[in-house]
């Protein structure tokens, strides 16, 4: 069965009460999702006064916690120089921050997209990363864990995964994602990474986009996904990436159901 405490809402500031609520109904834990925000990027003023925020109302709760890194124009393995130094930027930041606000784990997506990028290009690109995620892996510091996004299939993941056996560098596994984008089954990329997978993102669409719906609300088999973790990463957290309140009782609800168990209690 899943342990609710090894399930997180993603939230920023102008929602956090009302997922802090649930966070205390439930015991889920909350994924920060405020330093991936280009208008917190962008103001400098605006991004501290959000750390000290949820340094202030967050970190006394002990939560579960994790920090969702930029990701909207951030290629840090780009061949253009001036967005890898953009991106490399953000991306340290996005660290030193989660650690700032003791977060288990920094989640950072992986920038590969075969379809404008190419196979060739893989190589090329893992050259550039692997360098630079080893860079930001401190024993003392939070563990990684590279999202696939528009990934079509684990290659370049695996590649990744394949020259840094560092115990912190780890992997996501978005549901979403993979329905939305990727060509292999569900089993395909759980298997590839097994254990490695240190954290899932769970959100539902019909597989023509990427709506973050609730989970039921699309055509992801949730009951096929809650085996895949139990058998691949049961340690695994999981962060559930739906942007309202009740999308979030919904989503516990199906998992409930897909459990066989009665729908989860408040503590």
């Amino acid at each position: 069965m899943l342990d609710l405490g090894n399930i997180m809402m993603r939230a920023h500031w102008e929602i956090m009460g009302e997922y802090l609520a649930l966070a205390g109904e439930f015991g889920l834990g909350i994924e920060l999702g405020d330093f991936c925000r280009e208008d917190v990027l962008e103001d400098r003023g605006e991004y501290e006064r959000r750390v000290a925020l949820i340094r202030e109302t967050v970190l006394p709760l002990n939560l579960g916690r994790t920090l969702h890194a930029p990701f909207r124009r951030i290629v840090p393995h780009s061949a253009d120089r001036a967005l890898r130094s953009r991106s490399r930027d953000l991306i340290r930041r996005a660290v030193d921050t989660a650690g700032e606000l003791e977060c288990a784990t920094v989640i950072i997506h992986s920038g590969y997209d075969e379809g404008n990028d190419g196979p060739r290009e893989l190589e090329r690109m893992a050259d550039d990363f692997v360098p630079f995620l080893e860079e930001l892996l401190d024993p003392a510091g939070p563990s990684l864990a590279l999202e696939n996004i528009h990934d079509r299939n684990t290659l370049f993941l695996e590649e990744i995964g394949r020259r840094i056996g560092h115990p912190r560098l780890g992997f996501c596994m978005d549901a979403g994602h993979m329905s939305a984008f990727g060509e292999i089954p569900f089993a395909g990329w759980y298997a590839a990474f097994g254990d490695r997978t240190i954290h899932n993102h769970w959100h539902d669409n019909a597989g023509d986009r990427d709506a973050h719906a609730p989970l039921g609300d699309g055509s992801i088999d949730w009951a096929e996904m809650v085996r895949l973790r139990r058998r691949h990463c049961p340690g695994s957290t999981v962060a559930l990436e739906i942007p309202s309140e009740q999308g979030i009782r919904r989503s516990l609800e199906t998992l409930a159901r897909v459990e066989g168990i009665r729908p989860f209690a408040p503590r």
